[in-house]
């Protein structure tokens, strides 16, 4: 499992130790994200995230009040921005 975090707020998240999202990357889907993520991170490329929003309940908490790793974001896909 890759937890993932960005500096700011983002929308229909709930923040476990300041990261947003996470996705599994035993998968094949999610050993090419990972792949393409370190990639982007070592290019200094901004990022684009897409992703499955938390449910409303847990909106805005964090790891204090009801969030966990099975209740974080879920990254569906990312891509460069700008392009």
């Amino acid at each position: 499992m890759v937890f993932l975090g960005i500096e700011g707020k983002v929308p229909s998240t709930c923040s476990w130790y300041t990261r947003q999202f996470t996705f599994d990357s035993t998968t094949d889907a999610g050993k090419s994200m990972l792949s393409s993520l370190l990639s982007m991170i070592a290019q200094k490329q901004k990022i684009m995230i897409w992703y499955s929003p938390v449910d409303s309940s847990l909106s805005d908490s964090d790891q204090t009040s009801g969030c966990t790793p099975e209740t974080m974001a879920k990254m569906t896909g990312l891509g460069v921005a700008g392009l």
